[in-house]
């Protein structure tokens, strides 16, 4: 590393003598990542998210603590996809985001009062105690669904093979929802992952078809703590999420 004199200050001591003393830093040397990051191509970066866009599903009220259980998805295993359903999204309206966060809801936005959070994990822990994990494909067509409040609509990918294991889950976390009085999933269930997003009702008349988007060297199955892997075209679901507020908690699927 090197030393460079940052700044130079005289001041009296105790004994009354003038003293000037010289202060340095010294220079860190930029790693080899720094270098790759600055490097890296800003358009492979997820656009900003307009939050002002998006409307609250439920208005704030101090002591409740906004939930959601979903499976998540890895982005980078989505890329090719994510950028397709963009581009398609683009045909029906003029500004499109992409999806931070890949997920597969498991449940409706809810809340719960603090007190009720250890309790409620415990029953959703014990409910999936039994149910062991399972691979899943997506669909290649792209389907726009508008959120219950019609403010924002989603481009997205159908869970095709691993649908009724996705559902028993779902079902699942229902009977947990329903004995703390919240609202269920949707009585038809169409267990999907969301790529990309826009402001307000969008309408599509019919699904489009998307590029092939997966590929077999892009395999991740080696990571035990992936939420979803991928390997041979498919998804392994590994693990369940429960967000809730600032708080985050995990449920690990048996082994299959």
């Amino acid at each position: 590393r090197q030393v460079r004199k940052i700044d130079t200050v005289k001041c009296l001591v105790d004994s009354g003598y003038q003293h000037t003393f010289t202060f340095y830093a010294m220079k860190r040397k930029r790693s080899n990542s720094a270098r790759l990051t600055t490097q890296l191509d800003q358009n492979d970066k997820p656009a900003a998210q307009p939050k002002s866009l998006r409307v609250r599903s439920f208005s704030h009220v101090d002591g409740n603590w906004p939930c959601h259980v979903y499976v998540s998805v890895q982005r980078d295993t989505c890329a090719a996809l994510q950028r397709r359903a963009c581009l398609l999204l683009k045909e029906e309206a003029e500004t499109v985001f992409p999806q931070e966060e890949l997920h597969i809801s498991l449940s409706r936005a809810f809340t719960l009062r603090e007190h009720q959070l250890e309790s409620f994990r415990r029953d959703i822990k014990e409910a999936l105690g039994n149910i062991s994990s399972f691979q899943i494909t997506f669909d290649s067509e792209c389907i726009v669904f508008p959120n219950d409040e019609r403010t924002t609509s989603f481009a997205c990918a159908l869970v095709e093979v691993g649908k009724e294991a996705i559902c028993d889950v779902i079902q699942k976390v229902n009977q947990v929802m329903h004995a703390y009085s919240k609202r269920t999933y949707y009585k038809d269930p169409k267990p999907h992952v969301s790529l990309a997003w826009t402001p307000g009702n969008v309408t599509c008349k019919r699904k489009k078809s998307l590029v092939p988007y997966l590929s077999s060297s892009s395999s991740s199955e080696g990571d035990d703590d992936a939420d979803c892997a991928f390997g041979q075209d498919m998804f392994l679901v590994r693990l369940v999420h429960m967000k809730a507020g600032n708080r985050s908690f995990i449920f690990r699927l048996a082994a299959p």
